[in-house]
């Protein structure tokens, strides 16, 4: 079954996922074996808990709890335990996928200020700005996943192709 499938069917459904893990020191780049065997293993069913879309640059995908390479190849991650949308720093990762941009968070660097982000979980839907963003972020700036980095706000982040030290940040307000 396509991965386009598969995300239609977990889209109707949210889970509440108990048994996520959250060790971001296991991730490695994107390998096709981890996305064959998240689609065998059902990944997208067991672990989606809602969407992210981004319209302005056609990112549109399921929202996996807990950090594994598994669920990076499918979708993006929560990296923080318990998170919710509209509360503290909701931050998400994702694999940097350039097939013509159009896999997982591969457009993330075409992203603007301004530019609407779409949060959808059982909690409801959270529409958010972009106020901030970083093409050259170092990595060792962990703290940006940091609920003490503002509330009602989401972090976005991915590896950055052109220097594989760097990351894409892009940070976005909650509209009220």
């Amino acid at each position: 079954m396509q991965k386009k499938a598969l995300f239609a069917k977990a889209r109707t459904k949210f889970n509440s996922v108990k048994h996520a893990k959250y060790d971001n020191k296991v991730i490695h780049d994107f390998d096709y074996k981890d996305y064959k065997a998240a689609i065998d293993n059902d990944i997208i069913n067991k672990y989606s808990i809602g969407t992210i879309t981004i319209p302005s640059v056609g990112i549109k995908e399921p929202i996996l709890e807990g950090v594994s390479n598994q669920k990076l190849s499918v979708g993006v991650v929560t990296v923080k335990p318990n998170q919710k949308p509209g509360q503290g720093n909701y931050a998400l990762a994702g694999h940097n996928q350039l097939n013509n941009g159009k896999l997982l968070f591969g457009n993330l660097a075409y992203v603007k200020p301004g530019n609407q982000i779409i949060i959808s979980t059982k909690e409801g839907t959270f529409k958010y700005q972009v106020t901030q963003i970083d093409k050259r972020l170092s990595a060792a700036h962990g703290e940006i996943i940091d609920d003490n980095q503002g509330e009602g706000i989401v972090t976005l982040y991915t590896c950055n192709n052109q220097t594989n030290n760097d990351r894409i940040f892009v940070r976005a307000r909650l509209l009220e």
